[in-house]
């Protein structure tokens, strides 16, 4: 009985000091993979942006792009230049330590980079082309395109529910509206010139 009893106790210690070597090593590798998780979403948002980027190009959306003349530049593009843009500009936000900050906003407004943007597209061909082909629309038509490229911005992280790649903070989501609305602002400008003039525009 004594040697039963031994045996029992002995195995019961082993079971539990196995136990407590598993318990250790999950906590061990926990921090390794909530690390690697967020390398992952970082990578799939890249990912992400990157076809995007593709599918601008397929569609002849890069600014180098247009040269083929206005007929073939669908007023409609003028939304994924504006995302292009606020790619460009505005940092994505991943989590709270990493994103577009309010600190990145007040140098954004300072810098009047809204109004750098729509300097750089003004000295593009391939922009005055797309003003052409959105001067030749319908006035509802028109009204409607600028509305929704106006609107063009992610959502913030209160909207969207979580704090993702996704959605942006409060202060990236109004960098993105002010790119937005500096670029529809200025086709509304040129809306207001005929083609002739508005040829006279090419560098």
């Amino acid at each position: 009985m004594n040697k039963k009893e031994k045996s029992t106790i002995s195995w019961s210690e082993i079971i539990k000091g196995l136990f407590i070597v598993i318990g250790t090593i999950i906590l061990a590798i926990t921090p390794f993979f909530v690390n690697l998780y967020g390398k992952v979403e970082r990578m799939d948002e890249q990912i992400k942006n990157l076809k995007e980027q593709i599918g601008d190009l397929k569609n002849g959306i890069k600014e180098n792009n247009y040269t083929s003349g206005p007929s073939s530049v669908p007023p409609s593009k003028l939304v994924d230049i504006i995302k292009e843009q606020q790619r460009q500009h505005v940092k994505a936000s991943y989590t709270e330590q990493n994103c577009f900050s309010v600190e990145n906003l007040e140098s954004f407004k300072k810098e009047k980079k809204q109004d750098q943007i729509v300097a750089g597209l003004m000295r593009e061909n391939s922009f005055i082309d797309l003003m052409i082909s959105i001067q030749n629309m319908s006035p509802t038509d028109k009204q409607t395109l600028l509305d929704e490229c106006s609107k063009t911005a992610k959502p913030t992280w209160g909207e969207l529910g979580k704090v993702s790649s996704e959605g942006q903070t409060d202060a990236g989501r109004e960098a993105e509206a002010l790119i937005a609305n500096a670029i529809v602002s200025q086709v509304k400008k040129i809306s207001g010139l005929s083609v002739e003039e508005i040829k006279k525009l090419y560098q």
